[in-house]
């Protein structure tokens, strides 16, 4: 994804009914969602 000249990558829970979404550029990463404090980025396998 690009915003703005910036590059985005979008990854989203892959639980049914889980909301939470993350948001990684190269200033860092925002988490978004009601459950997305119950993941770390480890356990997401993202770094």
């Amino acid at each position: 994804m690009k915003v703005q000249g910036v590059r985005h990558r979008l990854y989203f829970s892959r639980t049914a009914g889980e909301q939470a979404t993350f948001e990684i550029t190269a200033e860092g990463v925002k988490s978004h969602g009601r459950d997305a404090e119950q993941h770390s980025l480890e356990m997401l396998e993202l770094v």
